[in-house]
C-alpha cells in the first residue's frame, strides 16, 4: 500500500493542506505575522487529522513582516514543522530548484525553499501536459501566479519573487486580501467620479461578493472590519471606503464600485498574462486555471482555452495538492 503523503502550503495568511489521493482537504486562515507562536500547534492539528506517513511542505510565509528576513523566516517556519510533525525523517521541503531538502539540511538551503509554491505548482501541472506551450494561471486570494510552462517543465527560471514581480509572472493581487484603495483611486457612481479614502476599509473580497464571483459565508471574519464575508457587511464596507454612511446608500451604489474594482483586478492580470505571453517563445495553446478565483478568469476575454485541470474542490489549494504529488513521484522514484 502507498504511504499516505500530506502536501502543507505554509502561507503568510493561509494555511492549506491536502493528501496526494485527495481523501484530505483543509484550508484556514492564519495570519503568520500575528499568530506565529501557534503555528506548531495548528500544524500539528492539521497533521493529526490527516494522519500522513509523510509530509511535503512548500511555503511563501517567510516574507510576513514578523520575522526580520526571509532568511529567519524560513528558518522558523522549518523548526515549526519539525515540531508539529515530530520527527524529522518524514518530512520533505519542496526547492525552487525542483529538489527536495531533509529537515536538517534547510538552514543551508532558505533561498530555494522560500516561496517555492508556485514552482511546485508549476512543475506538477507541467507534467500533466508534456508537450508544447502552456500557461499556468493561479488566482488566490492575495496573489496571482502566471507561469509559463514548456514541455512538461516549468519554462520560468526567476526563482526570486522581485524578478517575478518586473516581467509580470506575479501580481500580487486577488480575489479577498487586496485594498480596493490600491487598485483605484476614484470610483463613477451615479454618473459622478468620487475619490476613495486611502485607508483599510474595504478588499477585493468585498467587490467579488457583490459581482457574485464569491459566495458570502458568515463565518469568515477576515474582512477589513473583522465582521462577516455576507453582502450586507460588504455594502457597509465599500460605502465607508468613500466615507459615506452605509444607511445613505442603497446596494446599487456600492455594486457600480464593485464592478470597477473587478474590471480594474482583470485589467491588471490581463495586462501581466499578456506581458508572459510576449517572453515566450512561443505562444501559449491554452491555459491552465487554478486557484480561489479560478471562475474570473473567462472574464478576462482571452483568446484562449481556458482548462481547469484540477476537481473544484482542490483549485483553493492547488499548492498544497502539487507538493503532495511531487512528493508521491519522488517517493516512487527513491523507495522503489
Amino acid at each position: 500500500m502507498m504511504p499516505r503523503i500530506l502536501g502543507l502550503d505554509i502561507g503568510g495568511a493561509n494555511l492549506k493542506a491536502a493528501t496526494h489521493d485527495e481523501q484530505f482537504i483543509h484550508s484556514r486562515f492564519f495570519p503568520l505575522w500575528t499568530e506565529s507562536r501557534h503555528l506548531a500547534a495548528t500544524l500539528a492539528a492539521i497533521i493529526d487529522k490527516a494522519k500522513p506517513d509523510f509530509v511535503g511542505i512548500t511555503m511563501t510565509g517567510e516574507l510576513a513582516d514578523c520575522f526580520e528576513s526571509k532568511q529567519a523566516g524560513v528558518r522558523f517556519i522549518c523548526d515549526q514543522v519539525v515540531s508539529a510533525v515530530g520527527t524529522h525523517e518524514s518530512i520533505f521541503f519542496y526547492r525552487t530548484d525542483g529538489k527536495w531538502s531533509a529537515a536538517d539540511q534547510c538552514h543551508h538551503h532558505w533561498r530555494t525553499l522560500a516561496a517555492s509554491n508556485w514552482h511546485a505548482l508549476a512543475s506538477f501541472a507541467a507534467a500533466q501536459t508534456n508537450h508544447g506551450y502552456q500557461l499556468l494561471i493561479d488566482v488566490g486570494s492575495t496573489t496571482t501566479d502566471i507561469i509559463p510552462l514548456a514541455n512538461g517543465q516549468p519554462l520560468s527560471n526567476l526563482l526570486e519573487d522581485v524578478d517575478r514581480l518586473k516581467l509580470g509572472q506575479l501580481v500580487y493581487c486577488g480575489m479577498e486580501r487586496t485594498p480596493i484603495c490600491a487598485l483605484l483611486s476614484e470610483c463613477k457612481i451615479d454618473g459622478e467620479m468620487i475619490p476613495l479614502a486611502r485607508e483599510l476599509f474595504a478588499t477585493t473580497l468585498d467587490a467579488f461578493l457583490l459581482t457574485g464571483d464569491l459566495q458570502g459565508n458568515s463565518h469568515n471574519l477576515n474582512t477589513a472590519d473583522g465582521r462577516p464575508a455576507i453582502l450586507s457587511c460588504a455594502h457597509a464596507r465599500l460605502a465607508r471606503s468613500f466615507c459615506q454612511c452605509p444607511g445613505l446608500w442603497e446596494e446599487e451604489q456600492t455594486r457600480q464600485i464593485a464592478m470597477q474594482v473587478k474590471q480594474a483586478v482583470i485589467a491588471l492580470i490581463t495586462e501581466a498574462i499578456n506581458r508572459v505571453i510576449q517572453s515566450m517563445p512561443e505562444p501559449p495553446t491554452h491555459i491552465m486555471g487554478t486557484g480561489a478565483g479560478v471562475s474570473l478568469l473567462p472574464a478576462l476575454e482571452l483568446s484562449l482555452e481556458i482548462r481547469q485541470w484540477l476537481p473544484k474542490d482542490l483549485a483553493p489549494v492547488a499548492p498544497a495538492y502539487a507538493v503532495a504529488k511531487c512528493l508521491e513521484q519522488y517517493l516512487n522514484r527513491t523507495l522503489a
